[in-house]
């Protein structure tokens, strides 16, 4: 497959008819690679508009719903965001490519330790606890 056809194809197709036409967030968007967020066995549907697996128990957000939560946020470069539930981290991975700092709360610990190694940067911060308290 394809990944970066389906990556413009997504973009292009789900998100941008959607009132997303933030360039910085379109762009954080094509710049991840979300087949590397999903579980192996559904890295073909990556892309496309169902809730994919990142584990047995949790799904992705479709690519529209985190478009559209991340332009509700209204980010700015600096901004400090949290991110409650960040799963493996695509959304953490897009708001990193915007320019925030992001703190990324995961109470599943393999899926935050797979979250650490695919957004590796200075901008990211890890945090594996409770989402209850």
């Amino acid at each position: 497959m394809d990944f970066n056809a389906a990556r413009i194809n997504m973009v292009k197709a789900q998100v941008a008819p959607n009132k997303v036409h933030e360039p910085e967030l379109l762009d954080g968007m094509m710049a991840v690679s979300r087949e590397n967020f999903v579980e192996a066995g559904q890295r073909d549907l990556a892309y496309s508009d169902v809730p994919v697996g990142m584990s047995e128990s949790r799904r992705c957000l479709k690519p529209l719903q985190s478009a559209q939560l991340i332009k509700a946020v209204e980010v700015q470069p600096g901004n400090k965001i949290l991110v409650v539930g960040a799963g493996t981290g695509f959304e953490v991975a897009v708001l990193e490519k915007m320019g925030a700092e992001v703190f990324a709360l995961e109470s599943d610990g393999s899926l935050a330790e797979k979250g650490k190694k695919l957004t590796e940067s200075d901008k990211v911060q890890w945090l594996v606890g409770d989402l209850d308290q």
